[in-house]
């Protein structure tokens, strides 16, 4: 190699190596100008460095740089083990001989390196003949730290390099991103085999046809073409030189994210784009089952905090219940008339389900089971519905009752279900308060292959979309400040899965809500 490193040009930052693209035979079909391989390899976000037998560094593109944090000057012509430390250097050392027989490399691990701590790395090392001496090798490298923290593996393969492939198309050919060249007519030029997989698109179908015929949403093209036409004349940059993310369409019609960095490659007779893209759809969908994971244990911190509400409820109404069911008892026993003894009989049943309910209450803020007994499901809602009937009477609204015939004795906890009935239909007469008449609540039953069905229904304004998966939420409410606390749903729906049922919304036929 030192013939051709005594020949390299340095420009900026790095050395480009203007006689290894002549030392090797051009492909059949079509050769790359140097200046475009440069600055390729500077372009791209994947280190990349090519080091002689000697173990010497003879060029580096700019990544690497970046990476290591240091100048050409520091690493052109160093020995690698000055650059990257003894130990990486001696690791790969074993690598050499397979390097000489003409095989690529590929390893991937966790590495220590000076001054930067210890990062998790794709490399591949691919020797370099020339004249059939092996003269040294090209080392691709990628850190991919933050992706093994986010997806805990990431799986990406790269094809080997052929052995006769010169260098300028191996390096397009190994590169870990698409890299697509075009012309100034917007036809493609080049098309890696990194871009083939991921578009699912094969290199001679796209040659010399418009990019964005194949790679650009349908909904995007006007907006390229107008974009690419304006530059070409103008030279009015909005997307050249910046890294962006858009969106990319796969052969298959599918359509998802990518990162993309154009840069332009000016030569004596015409300008290229050289295009590096990168699949997000990995990343993208890490980001989002974070998302999901964190907006799980944020509900259940509510849950959590409504449970510590409930006990507290619980806690404080204990003593007023039992001076309330004490007084009726006293009244009953020492009623003078019938009329009232029957009246403090209601109190005292009252004050004892209101009793059983606050004890279910802390049992469920305990995440202790239900006290589940064989429960008449229809004797629990003609209940619910004669303890709300005051209010909907005083509103005029009318209440329904469908209830199948044969329904089967159910197990269950008669206060806490008694309570879920109660509250959907409190929740039904506080929609209809406002709405104009007829205001109507329709209760029925019905027997399922699964068990059996409960609604409730009402013909008010229904539930929006855009809430419905919030409505069971803790806290979540839609009613104005005073008249709602938002947790009456999400203890209905508490008190259902504990007895091993679901509860669900959807839109009523005719209007309004129902609750199943």
């Amino acid at each position: 190699m030192y013939g051709v490193s005594q020949k390299a040009e340095r420009h900026g930052r790095g050395t480009v190596i203007a006689d290894v693209t002549q030392a090797v035979e051009p492909p059949a079909t079509q050769a790359l100008d140097p200046r475009l391989l440069a600055a390729m390899l500077d372009a791209m976000p994947t280190r990349c460095a090519f080091v002689d037998r000697d173990h010497r560094y003879v060029w580096v593109n700019r990544a690497f740089l970046g990476f290591r944090g240091l100048g050409a000057d520091a690493v052109v012509g160093r020995h690698v083990a000055d650059v990257l430390g003894r130990d990486l250097y001696e690791s790969h050392l074993p690598f050499e001989a397979r390097l000489m027989r003409g095989e690529t490399v590929r390893w991937e691990g966790w590495v220590g390196y000076p001054a930067i701590g210890r990062r998790y790395v794709q490399e591949w090392l691919a020797p370099y003949f020339v004249d059939g001496a092996y003269v040294g090798a090209l080392a691709f490298g990628r850190d991919i730290t933050d992706l093994k923290a986010h997806e805990g593996e990431l799986a990406q393969r790269l094809e080997a390099l052929r052995r006769s492939e010169a260098l300028n198309a191996a390096v397009v050919s190994s590169a870990l991103d698409c890299i697509i060249v075009i012309d100034e007519a917007g036809c493609v030029l080049e098309f890696n085999p990194a871009a083939e997989t991921t578009f699912g698109l094969s290199r001679a179908d796209v040659l010399g046809k418009p990019i964005g015929d194949f790679i650009v949403p349908h909904h995007l093209r006007d907006r390229h073409a107008a974009g690419f036409e304006r530059y070409i004349r103008t030279g009015e940059r909005h997307v050249i030189g910046r890294r962006i993310e858009i969106e990319g369409l796969r052969a298959d019609g599918t359509i998802f994210p990518v990162e993309l960095t154009i840069t332009e490659v000016k030569l004596p007779d015409r300008r290229l784009f050289t295009a590096h893209l990168r699949d997000l759809t990995a990343a993208k969908e890490a980001a989002a089952e974070i998302e999901k994971q964190r907006g799980h244990i944020h509900q259940i911190e509510k849950l959590s905090a409504m449970g510590s509400l409930l006990a507290g409820v619980a806690h404080e109404l204990n003593n007023p219940l039992a001076i309330l069911i004490a007084q009726a008892t006293l009244l009953k026993d020492k009623a003078p008339t019938e009329d009232v003894r029957r009246r403090a009989e209601r109190i005292h049943a009252a004050a004892e389900r209101s009793g059983r309910i606050v004890k279910s209450f802390v049992a469920m803020a305990r995440q202790k089971p239900p006290r589940r007994e064989p429960t008449d499901l229809h004797d629990v809602i003609r209940a619910a519905a004669e303890m709300t009937a005051y209010g909907r009477r005083s509103a005029g609204i009318a209440l329904h009752l469908d209830l199948a015939e044969t329904v089967p004795v159910v197990s269950a906890d008669r206060d806490l279900v008694g309570q879920v009935v109660a509250n959907l239909l409190l929740n039904a007469h506080q929609v209809l308060v406002d709405r104009p008449d007829p205001r109507e609540i329709w209760i029925s039953t019905r027997l399922a292959p699964d068990g059996v069905v409960l609604e409730v229904a009402d013909n008010g304004p229904g539930v929006a979309a855009a809430i419905r998966e919030k409505v069971f939420e803790p806290y979540f409410t839609t009613k104005p400040v005073g008249a709602g606390t938002g947790i009456g749903l999400s203890i209905s729906r508490s008190v259902v899965e504990s007895h091993g049922g679901r509860i669900t919304l959807a839109d009523r036929a005719g209007g309004g809500a129902s609750f199943r």
